[in-house]
């Protein structure tokens, strides 16, 4: 600064002369004086410019002396103990903030540019005002709380590093921030596998066969928040073996009703049956073979010797060859339903090896089709959903199979495999028309429905309890109509095509009978219809039914916490990080000495620093909904209940009223002060923050992985198109499908 103030003296001194100060000097008339100055002026300048500008680069550097590797080896471990990282990530409770931390597998290099790239939060004038300081020692407001303590030594290599910050030249900085965020590489091809829900529609597809046995297989982990997401997607031991006893049940459920029958109708060459003839398989299941008659067309998921190509025939002529090719077409027929794809010459081999084998074992067609579907059954072909890229010869047939799965949640139809085979799915147009018709077929419904059940949790749901001396009136019935409540409100506003952020400011929802007198409104005529409900009752979408009140509570009590995280990531798309390993997350009971309310108990949250800097982000969201009890009733005063020990029979509990404050807010958005699930709704559904929050989960649930930095560019065209077509949610869909991610 003081080199700064020197040479600003010297360029006024050197500047052109005015004639009062030419006077003041002393030069007179127009001699040589004024001239011989401006002349040196102009010598001489260019020299102090390039003076001034080595001195101010000597003075930037002058920065307090830190080693190399300071920010990785000294400052980043301090952050890291701190967990700044839990809310400064992508989606993280601060995302919308200009610090993000690098991935947990940065590489030094990266981290010494991201600790560059701090300077966005410096002060450069007065370094010890930067936000990067002020902040995490709550000098000024900070959601996460106190993380560095005024006067310690972390406050002093924090200091230290923003002065070096402060001090490095422009170009530098620029350089530092831009090597930060290097660009993202795209995600891994996945193998993906079908989850439960996929695997029962899948085989009642294939086979006609309702009997769900997905339902018996270990149950499935909720991984990013759904269950279908590729890295939580291996065969343990335990499900292997389901595989296996599925399959085996499987193939006798479809030699039993006939359906292999109509899937391999080819009369075995040993003493053939007449035309027209019954002929009985194995264990008395009988088939017809086929006359001239026209053909019926087959079922959905059946195949026909005309569906496959192949002549309809009486037996006259009828040889060994016919009867191998017969198998053949049959065998190509079913595996593209059971693959997905046209089998390969070498499994077409394989798997006609073993028919031809057992066939003889047997002397049984069937028989030998019935092994054949089992061994099937359990191929990787089968229970996976391969996909080799773009440049495979299976392309369309891949975009078949994620199109079906993604829209329909089973396999592809016949027209879409008709299209695949055609190359009608390897241009834009082809994809988008498919998959507007899927749209609007009622398999789009159920793909929906496991969406909406697995984004909102059902499975809580499904699995809850209450103490029936505080709710004698929850049962595994009124579970399941909250569930359909919600299912009812999303299928209204997708297939109709009404604004999707009605989800959470809806003032209607669908009750039966069983949900009326919880709500205390009148019985309904007809069971989930349509009902408004009253101004009075505080109630709006989703966050005013029963299903989220009940799945975010415990048994005994609302949870604040459970309800608030919930809202944080489902709805907000923000990871809340999780409680320090061995931390004890239950409340101490109620004393009946003093008894407190909830949101009075949940006070040694705030009481405890490092407690408080997770729980000020959760538990304020729910304490506004705590006039609403753990099964969704709504309740003016909190009833406290104090029950008798083992040994006291005949006394009755004792039950304390206590007044209710339902005031809450969500940190991190300003003017959000709420009392009621209705409010919230209104706020959330205002925010570009849950807007896109839908967007990415759709885009999650579809693409079964979480998102990267390359898919940056895809959920903002995502997002964009929700907008601009007034939040419809097919029109989501459709935007996913025509993504480049979605195609490749």
């Amino acid at each position: 600064m003081i080199i700064k103030s020197i040479s600003q003296r010297s360029l006024k001194f050197l500047a052109p002369l005015s004639p009062a100060r030419e006077r003041g000097l002393g030069v007179r008339g127009t001699g040589t004086a004024v001239p011989m100055i401006r002349l040196l002026a102009k010598l001489v300048l260019p020299l102090i410019s390039l003076v001034i500008v080595y001195s101010e680069r000597a003075y930037a550097w002058q920065s307090p002396s830190l080693e190399n590797g300071f920010f990785s080896t000294k400052l980043y471990p301090i952050l890291e103990r701190a967990n700044c990282r839990g809310c400064h990530t992508e989606n993280g409770v601060a995302t919308a903030t200009r610090l993000h931390f690098p991935p947990e597998s940065a590489s030094r290099e990266q981290i010494e540019a991201f600790g560059s790239s701090l300077n966005v939060l410096v002060n450069r004038e007065h370094p010890s005002e930067s936000v990067l300081l002020q902040k995490p020692t709550q000098r000024i407001q900070h959601t996460g709380g106190r993380l560095v303590s005024p006067g310690s030594e972390e406050e002093k290599l924090l200091l230290a590093w923003i002065e070096h910050l402060a001090g490095l030249p422009a170009t530098s900085v620029v350089a530092n921030s831009n090597s930060a965020r290097p660009p993202g590489s795209p995600a891994p091809v996945l193998i993906r596998r079908l989850t439960h829900s996929q695997y029962n529609n899948t085989v009642r597809d294939l086979l006609q066969d309702e009997t769900r046995p997905a339902d018996q297989f270990p149950q499935e982990d909720f991984v990013g928040g759904f269950k279908n997401q590729a890295d939580a997607q291996s065969i343990p031991p335990l499900l292997a073996e389901a595989y296996s006893s599925a399959a085996e049940k499987l193939a006798e459920n479809a030699y039993r009703t006939g359906v292999l029958a109509r899937l391999f109708p080819c009369p075995s060459s040993e003493n053939p049956p007449s035309r027209g003839a019954a002929a009985t398989g194995l264990r008395g299941v009988s088939w017809v073979i086929p006359t001239r008659h026209p053909p019926t067309p087959p079922s959905k998921g059946e195949f026909s010797l005309s569906s496959i190509g192949m002549p309809r025939r009486g037996m006259d002529g009828f040889s060994a060859k016919a009867d191998s090719d017969c198998q053949q077409k049959c065998l190509r027929a079913f595996g593209l339903s059971a693959f997905r794809r046209p089998l390969t010459e070498s499994e077409v081999a394989q798997y006609l090896g073993l028919f031809e084998k057992e066939q003889r074992r047997t002397g049984q067609n069937l028989q030998a089709a019935k092994l054949v579907v089992e061994a099937m059954l359990q191929s990787p072909s089968f229970l996976f959903r391969t996909e080799y890229g773009p440049k495979t010869k299976w392309k369309s047939y891949e975009m078949a199979s994620r199109l079906s799965y993604f829209l329909w949640d089973t396999m592809p139809d016949e027209q879409l495999f008709q299209q695949a085979a055609a190359g009608g799915l390897d241009h834009l147009e082809g994809i988008e028309r498919a998959a507007r018709r899927m749209l609007h077929d009622a398999r789009a419904r159920q793909a929906v429905d496991e969406f909406v059940s697995q984004w909102l949790r059902f499975d809580r749901l499904q699995n809850a309890y209450r103490d029936r001396r505080r709710y004698p009136n929850f049962n595994p019935e009124l579970a399941m109509a909250m569930a359909e409540e919600t299912r009812r409100l999303v299928a209204n506003l997708v297939w109709n095509d009404r604004n999707f952020m009605e989800f959470l400011t809806a003032d209607y929802s669908f009750l039966n009978s069983d949900l009326a007198p919880l709500y205390g409104l009148p019985t309904p005529k007809e069971e989930f219809t349509m009902v408004k409900l009253p101004p009075t009752s505080d109630r709006a979408g989703i966050l005013g039914q029963a299903a989220f009140l009940t799945l975010t509570s415990k048994p005994a009590e609302t949870s604040p916490t459970a309800r608030g995280l919930f809202i944080r990531e489902q709805l907000l798309c923000q990871n809340v990080p999780n409680p320090p390993p061995g931390t004890n997350m239950n409340l101490a009971p109620p004393s009946e000495s003093k008894p407190e309310t909830t949101r009075e108990r949940l006070s040694v949250h705030r009481a405890n620093e490092t407690c408080a800097r997770c729980h000020n982000l959760i538990d304020p969201i729910g304490f506004g909904l705590e006039r609403f009890d753990a099964i969704g009733k709504r309740r003016q005063k909190e009833s406290v209940f104090f029950f008798p020990g083992r040994y006291e029979h005949g006394t009755k509990p004792k039950i304390v009223e206590l007044e209710i404050d339902a005031s809450g807010f969500v940190a991190g958005i300003p003017n959000s002060q709420f009392s009621s699930p209705k409010q919230l709704g209104t706020l959330l559904a205002s925010r570009t923050e849950c807007q896109d929050c839908i967007a990415k989960q759709l885009f999650r649930y579809a693409m079964g992985r979480a998102e990267v930095a390359a898919d940056r560019p895809v959920l903002e065209a995502m997002q964009s198109t929700f907008r601009s077509s007034q939040f419809r949610f097919q029109e989501l869909m459709i935007s996913l499908v025509k993504s480049k991610v979605f195609q490749e």
